[in-house]
């Protein structure tokens, strides 16, 4: 009989549970219907990721604790740590190619297997009036189907005329104030672009060095950064630079590049990044990019803002256009605001500007000039 009423008891609560409604959803039955808006649903999951290691999360006492749990955290979804993990013993091999006189400094051509089977051309540019030690000044390059514009090289007269307008040739024009400057290929053009790309006459293989970065933990940022910090370790160790005044500049996504090798690399002393400042939901999650600034869980981590405060005290200038119609100008001075927050925390509340231009997507040289001449290192 025992076992009889247990058995009609354990039936009656299984009944129970089938029927009764389950308590993770909440019953919406009387509730309007609604079309699918994607950029809403979009926003919707922008808004409720977790953003764990923001800033404002942390607060001022902990700055230290913020700044080296985030940078950590950035290192591993951006890949470094998986390149770092399959290359533990790995030693760089560089070469020169040539070497151009081209009047006020030599011009060369370099390479870098920053990888066994990965090889990156770079430009180097060397004043031949400097100090006995110079700064140095990395430009890497955006989605210019001619990187080497940055460094005064042309493929035509129409190129060198749009690449003059815009101040693509930054690096050339920061050699010409004595600065020795680097431009490297970045991972996924020219050398390093996919085959099928190249027969296509395509500019970059940035979506396939992605999809294919996605499958080992790694992304085109990290692949980027990895190279970058490569070629300034030979650099640091083969130049006559000053290690007191290492300066990265870019704009869009070379920009990008900026931003992100400042963060996780202290030995980088002051970034200007143009183009290439908003937030990340706004502008990445609202406005077509290119794929290659894209990763895994960012927003779960934090939003732009903080990124930009990695940097901290170390100088960063930040270089707006007020109508750039990717990297959003409302969203980049919100963005700021946390950057502000935490150059106060660290102490160093001058050492971060926000540079709003008159003018579109592209590269502001006499605004990143003047910076960097009035924040160099004696």
């Amino acid at each position: 009989m025992k076992h009889f009423l247990s058995s009609i008891l354990l039936t009656g609560l299984l009944a129970a549970a089938c029927t009764a409604p389950s308590p993770k959803y909440a019953d919406r039955s009387n509730e309007p219907l609604t079309d699918f808006d994607f950029q809403k649903h979009c926003d919707r999951t922008y808004e409720n990721a977790l953003k764990q290691h923001a800033f404002d999360k942390f607060g001022p006492r902990k700055f230290k604790k913020w700044q080296k749990t985030l940078r950590q955290d950035i290192r591993q979804i951006i890949g470094l740590n998986t390149i770092q993990g399959q290359l533990p013993h790995f030693k760089p091999t560089v070469r020169q190619v040539d070497d151009e006189d081209i009047g006020f400094a030599n011009r060369q051509n370099w390479e870098i297997w920053t990888e066994p089977d990965v090889r990156i051309p770079f430009i180097l540019i060397v004043p031949k009036e400097r100090k006995e030690k110079a700064p140095l000044v990395m430009t890497p390059h955006g989605h210019n189907k001619n990187w080497k514009c940055y460094a005064g090289i042309y493929t035509s007269e129409k190129d060198s005329i749009a690449s003059v307008k815009k101040d693509r040739n930054m690096a050339y024009r920061f050699a010409q104030q004595g600065f020795i400057t680097l431009v490297p290929e970045a991972r996924g053009y020219g050398s390093t672009m996919f085959p099928d790309d190249v027969e296509k006459d395509m500019p970059y293989s940035c979506r396939e060095l992605l999809m294919r970065d996605l499958l080992v933990g790694r992304t085109p940022i990290g692949d980027r950064c990895w190279d970058l910090m490569k070629i300034l370790d030979w650099a640091l160790e083969a130049l006559p630079v000053d290690e007191r005044n290492i300066i990265v500049t870019g704009n869009s996504g070379g920009g990008t590049q900026a931003e992100y090798l400042s963060a996780i690399d202290e030995r980088v002393t002051m970034s200007i990044p143009s183009s290439a400042f908003s937030s990340m939901a706004a502008s990445w999650g609202g406005v077509h990019h290119c794929e290659c600034g894209y990763m895994p869980g960012f927003l779960d981590y934090c939003e732009l803002g903080d990124l930009a405060g990695l940097t901290a005290p170390r100088n960063i200038c930040i270089i707006q256009g007020i109508s750039d119609p990717t990297s959003l100008t409302p969203q980049a001075k919100e963005q700021f605001e946390t950057t502000k927050r935490i150059y106060q925390a660290a102490g160093a509340p001058d050492n971060c500007t926000l540079h709003i231009a008159d003018g579109g997507h592209r590269y502001y040289f006499d605004a990143a000039l003047e910076y960097v001449l009035a924040h160099l290192n004696p």
